[in-house]
């Protein structure tokens, strides 16, 4: 097998007065082969320079298509002996793609191999042109082409490809040129693969002289289009096909006169995998199974390099129902009133309280005049009672016998009942309003609070974790591996136990989705996140290409522009979704605890009977051991006394 070989010719453009090229021979002396080069560059000229960009692929097998030439052309060449299995020719074709040509002449019999390099060089570019091919017969082995390339399934990708047939029992118009039905799919029983469009011959050029480049578009002639979509509302509706998306694509067969079938295989959003082989959405409009793909398509990185994407059209954002905020408990509410800060604090100062206490009373013994009388109290005077006195201070309690008057320790211990009785009072009103009105748990707001509560969040497709994939937040990546794939039975088994997150999309129109797993009571009993986990413009997918995408997207724009789509999302909310439900999600989405005052209850206190309980406890415990060791002292000294 030969290598390939490509070879880059820039012409410039000459201005001459009259015609560039003179025919000035007849069919009787001019070789076939090179009437399909001047029959080639007549159509470049016309039609790949003048209309669309000036760059031209000629893929040929060697000693074809040699003296080809266009002014004004980028003309890249690729030649090879089999073009189906050779990897030089699927690389110089992804360059191609990324030198953005996308007008292609093809001379080679097996023209089935020129879509598979074609097809396998565009899942390996980001680009994404919408081709315009010219296929040339490899005379003298063939004499036709429009047949074997127009029932090819792959023709049905483009609008523009033109083929020629050469008849040879025809002297005057020994070239046909024809393109594909584009009205008819290709796997339509009875379809007419070819439309004849015009004839030529080197000395008289074109018959009819008929444009060759028929925009399909504008009247697809009741074409069926397949659309792969699945119950999703508001968005799609599978039976009857509706929907905010769906009526998107309907207003583009409105416009465009064409019909829509819905086609649906069971696995959502799919995937594309690295065998080559997909399903669900994604995977059929990247095999061309469908032609649209529409059930709330994000702007998702993976599979962009193998799908495109549509305009986009507002916002939405999808989120989480997780747990309502419980009640707080009533143990917890004597130390609610501080913070954790306030509550060190509050410590600390009981310990400095102790120690200053301890110094002062130490020098004032050893330095002042006041040492017998503060000795003679017995205060202040260890450690042990200094802390034990310090924390009766804390808690406003007075000295069981009056301090000595005009002694540094009594000024130290007023100041510190200053203190003290400040903090006191402010303990007491915070926890006369704890005690009086409710209080509840921190809700989960925010992707940070979600990731640190490692709460998991289930789903029936990995497309959910699309958008976060690739960022590197170490949240992030805990929340997308915290992320559990279930089948619609455990989805409905998991979602009542109120211990899994679940997904809710954010319509731009103030709407929520709906899943079955969603029920009413479910939604009464959570919580929605106030940050979104992901959010992203939604788009319609369709194949990398596609000849719809441009005037699909024009569509887009008026519906925008007029208001429609908004109004859509009303009217499908209201078809296919429950007003109450939708009440509810509303309400889970901006809650209002009830903060009203309650009476007094037993669980408002109990944190202080469970103070109580340890004091005491601790209390008897130490008691016992004081009499334990007490009476073991005893015995020791009556055994030593009467030994």
């Amino acid at each position: 097998m030969e290598g390939i070989r490509i070879v880059m010719i820039l012409e410039v453009a000459l201005l001459f007065s009259g015609s560039t090229k003179a025919l000035n021979f007849t069919q009787n002396t001019e070789s076939i082969e090179d009437a399909l080069t001047t029959l080639a560059e007549e159509i470049s000229t016309k039609y790949y320079v003048q209309i669309s960009k000036g760059c031209i692929v000629l893929m040929t097998r060697p000693g074809f298509m040699g003296t080809f030439s266009v002014p004004g052309a980028a003309i890249i060449r690729l030649v090879s002996d089999n073009f189906c299995n050779d990897t030089d020719a699927l690389n110089a074709m992804v360059t191609v793609f990324d030198e953005m040509c996308y007008n292609f002449i093809v001379q080679i019999s097996e023209v089935h191999c020129f879509f598979k390099v074609w097809l396998d060089a565009q899942w390996k570019t980001i680009q994404r042109w919408h081709p315009e091919i010219l296929f040339l017969p490899a005379y003298p082995e063939q004499t036709e082409t429009a047949d074997d390339v127009f029932t090819l399934k792959e023709s049905d990708y483009s609008s523009s490809i033109l083929a020629i047939n050469i008849d040879e029992t025809n002297s005057d118009w020994p070239f046909s040129i024809y393109t594909s039905n584009f009205y008819e799919r290709v796997d339509k029983p009875g379809r007419n693969p070819k439309i004849f469009l015009d004839q030529w011959s080197s000395y008289a050029s074109f018959r009819h002289d008929a444009n060759l480049m028929i925009d399909f578009i504008q009247n697809l002639q009741n074409k069926t289009l397949k659309i792969m979509t699945f119950d999703y509302d508001p968005y799609t509706h599978f039976e009857p096909l509706d929907g905010t998306e769906i009526k998107l694509i309907q207003e583009f067969c409105k416009k465009h006169n064409c019909s829509l079938v819905a086609v649906d295989d069971g696995h959502y959003w799919g995937d594309i995998f690295e065998n080559g082989t997909s399903d669900g959405l994604a995977g059929m409009v990247y095999d061309g199974r469908a032609d649209f793909g529409a059930a709330a398509v994000y702007l998702w990185l993976p599979y962009f390099y193998f799908v495109d994407y549509s305009t986009s059209y507002l916002y939405s954002a999808s989120t989480l129902l997780v747990p309502k905020p419980h009640p707080v408990s009533g143990w917890r509410t004597p130390f609610l009133p501080f913070d954790m800060l306030t509550w060190i604090s509050y410590g600390l100062s009981v310990l400095m309280a102790a120690v200053f206490m301890y110094v002062i009373t130490y020098l004032t013994v050893k330095y002042t005049r006041f040492a017998e009388a503060v000795q003679k109290r017995r205060m202040f005077l260890d450690k042990l009672d200094c802390i034990f006195r310090a924390l009766g201070l804390a808690v406003l309690q007075q000295p069981s016998t009056p301090l000595v008057p005009h002694t540094p320790i009594r000024h130290l211990f007023t100041s510190f009942e200053f203190l003290f009785l400040i903090a006191s009072s402010i303990y007491a009103a915070e926890l006369a309003s704890y005690l009086t009105v409710p209080r509840y748990e921190k809700p989960i707001d925010t992707l940070i609070e979600y990731s640190d509560s490692g709460m998991i969040w289930i789903g029936e497709h990995e497309s959910w974790t699309y958008s976060l994939r690739g960022m590197t937040d170490p949240e992030i990546v805990n929340i997308v591996n915290n992320y559990l794939i279930c089948s619609h039975e455990k989805l409905m088994k998991l979602a009542p136990t109120g211990e899994y997150g679940l997904i809710v999309e954010r319509l731009p129109g103030g709407h929520y989705t709906e899943q079955d797993h969603v029920t009413d009571d479910i939604v009464a009993q959570s919580h929605m996140m106030a940050e979104n986990l992901f959010g992203s413009p939604p788009v319609i997918a369709v194949r990398k290409g596609s000849p719809y995408r441009k005037y699909f997207n024009k569509v887009i724009s008026n519906v925008l522009c007029g208001g429609l789509y908004l109004y859509w999302e009303g009217e499908m909310s209201r078809k296919y979704l429950h007003s109450r439900r939708q009440l509810a999600l509303r309400e889970a989405d901006h809650p209002h605890y009830k903060d009203i005052p309650k009476n007094l209850e037993i669980s408002h206190i109990q944190g202080g009977l469970f103070l109580y309980a340890i004091g005491a406890t601790i209390s008897i415990f130490v008691f016992m051991f004081e009499l334990f060791f007490h009476y073991r002292k005893m015995s020791r000294k009556f055994i030593r006394k009467f030994t």
